[in-house]
């Protein structure tokens, strides 16, 4: 699934983290051999709770996408929240 979300990505210009995730999405809703029951963009939804660090209440993102599962031998369902990072190339420092 890596090889055809990379070909895909290939022809974009400008791919930030946005289209990344947005065409994981797509692979994982049309891939056969891994397909997905359910798959959902959340970027950009916020959570908020209670920080035991700052004891304010705090708000962040949860992820990017919103993968879930049912295993219907198990009668499991699973659930994954995908947070997409890409990989910027490193700035050169300025001390001027």
């Amino acid at each position: 699934m890596k090889n055809e979300l990379n070909k895909a990505i290939a022809g974009m210009p400008n791919v930030g983290e946005v289209e990344l995730f947005r065409e994981m999405a797509n692979q994982f809703n049309n891939n056969l051999i891994a397909k997905c029951t359910y798959v959902k963009e959340v970027h950009q939804r916020k959570v908020e709770f209670c920080s035991n660090i700052t004891g304010k209440i705090e708000k962040r993102e949860l992820g990017d996408l919103l993968l879930l599962t049912f295993d219907k031998a198990k009668r499991e369902l699973r659930l994954c929240v995908l947070q997409s990072k890409k990989r910027m190339p490193k700035r050169k420092e300025s001390w001027n």
